[in-house]
């Protein structure tokens, strides 16, 4: 099924680079969203992550999920002190808060979820590595 559904999704793939150079130009979305939905975590972010310590990936869609997973993090920090926490979110807002969240100390990294295409999100698992994966949601 997974893959009949990637099959069929192909067809398409022209549209999402459409898309992306519309999110990126016209929308004027940052840089760094754009190449975080292609799955492109940057090197200092996988850096960060990889010190041989479990890595717990939280990701969090907007600005209010990630609000909402700070306490969650503060909470997996203090329970987890040799665990590295890697937060990620979909929206510009929501990497602001983010960001906001590693310069507290809260997190040890902050980065762009990828879109649901198997390319991407197997660049950002090879650059992430998590041994655990939670998301937040809020609309449930």
């Amino acid at each position: 099924m997974f893959r009949l559904f990637n099959v069929l999704l192909a067809p398409f793939y022209p549209a999402l680079f459409f898309y992306l150079w519309w999110r990126r130009h016209i929308k004027k979305r940052s840089a760094a969203s754009v190449r975080g939905l292609r799955g492109i975590v940057p090197p200092e972010v996988s850096e960060s992550l990889q010190d041989g310590k479990p890595i717990i990936w939280l990701h969090a869609v907007s600005v209010g999920e990630t609000i909402a997973a700070r306490p969650v993090a503060k909470a997996l920090k203090a329970a987890m002190p040799e665990c590295r926490i890697g937060l990620s979110c979909i929206t510009d807002t929501g990497y602001e808060t983010a960001l906001a969240a590693k310069k507290a100390g809260e997190v040890d990294a902050s980065f762009f979820y990828p879109l649901d295409l198997p390319m991407f999100v197997k660049r950002s698992l090879a650059s992430v590595r998590p041994d655990v994966f939670l998301t937040m949601e809020t609309e449930l």
